[in-house]
This record gives C-alpha cells, sequence and structure tokens, in this order.
C-alpha cells in the first residue's frame, strides 16, 4: 500500500476467483467412460467438433476429480507408442514414410476410440489460492507451463482457470487503458 502510494501504482483488486469458471460450470466425464464417449459429450456431436470444448474434468466414482481430458491428450494418444518413446530404431525411418503413415491414422483413431478416458487423460493441474491476485494467476502459469489452474479456497476446490481467462483480462485492461 505504502509503494502503491509513494510511487503511483494501481492496486489490482481482482483476484482468482473473479475470473474462475466455477466448479459446477465444468463439464466433467467418469474415467471410465470411452474417449469416444467423452469426445461426444465435449463435442455435442460427433458431426460437429468446430468448436469443442477446451477441457474436461475427469471424476472418479465418489464425483471427486482425478484429473482432466484436453484435446492434446486426445491427439497424443493417437501416436504410436514407439513414436512416445523416442528412442525406436523405427521412428526415423517412419517419420519419412509415407507408405507406413498412410492409413495408419484411422486405424489409431478407432484404437483410441474404445479406450478409457483413464487411459489417456493428464493428471490434476496445479492449484492456486482463489485470493490470489491475476499477476500471480499469470505467472504461475508462465513458470510451470500450464494452460489450466485449479481454484481453492480453504478447504474445497471452487473451480478453474484457463490461460483464456487470464489472456481475456490482458485484451481488457489494454483496450479500457487499465495499463501503466
Amino acid at each position: 500500500a505504502h509503494a502503491a502510494k509513494q510511487y503511483g501504482f494501481k492496486l489490482d483488486h481482482k483476484k482468482a476467483v473473479d475470473i474462475m469458471t466455477p466448479v459446477d460450470m465444468l463439464m466433467t466425464v467418469p474415467a471410465d467412460v470411452t474417449v469416444k464417449q467423452a469426445l461426444e459429450k465435449m463435442t455435442g456431436s460427433l458431426s460437429d467438433v468446430t468448436f469443442p470444448r477446451e477441457i474436461m474434468m475427469v471424476t472418479d466414482k465418489k464425483n471427486r476429480f482425478t484429473g482432466m481430458l484436453t484435446k492434446i491428450d486426445i491427439i497424443r494418444a493417437i501416436r504410436p507408442d514407439y513414436v512416445e518413446a523416442g528412442d525406436s530404431p523405427h521412428e526415423e525411418s517412419a517419420r519419412f514414410s509415407s507408405i507406413f503413415w498412410s492409413g495408419f491414422f484411422s486405424d489409431r483413431v478407432t484404437a483410441v476410440a474404445q479406450k478409457p478416458v483413464r487411459d489417456i487423460m493428464s493428471g490434476l493441474p496445479l492449484v492456486i489460492s482463489d485470493n490470489a491476485n491475476l499477476l500471480e494467476v499469470a505467472n504461475l502459469m508462465w513458470k510451470e507451463s500450464k494452460r489450466v489452474l485449479l481454484v481453492r479456497d480453504f478447504s474445497k476446490l471452487i473451480g478453474i482457470i484457463q490461460d483464456q481467462d487470464i489472456f481475456r483480462e490482458i485484451a481488457e485492461a489494454i483496450q479500457t487503458g487499465q495499463h501503466p
């Protein structure tokens, strides 16, 4: 407060709780449903995948969060296991062989579609306090290279913040002149 008064710094009043998506508004999916079922829920229908939701929280049998499912989790899952390993002798020759890759995409997608979500989901995001200021949110996202943070009050998880939420605040501050 003294530095703000002395040097003219603005005190930010918005906190993590002000820009988060509350838990009751999050899309969730049980860990044991198939990737195909989760994708249908994520997109509304498999015929309309134009603007799928960015993430779905994954729950256990007691309806507790156990992880999250993102578009990149699904994309990562279709990659062959030996490509994921990285040191396979097949990797370099397969990377440049159009014959090898031809048709393989649909085979991988078909295999992944039947897997349970728990097999491909990401772990739980990092947690930040509900009263953290927006600079703390931005710093944690950048420092840890995370696009999603869980928001917790003193006793429980109450929401999530995605990178698009903090970016929206940055853009709004620039547009309204609420920046130095």
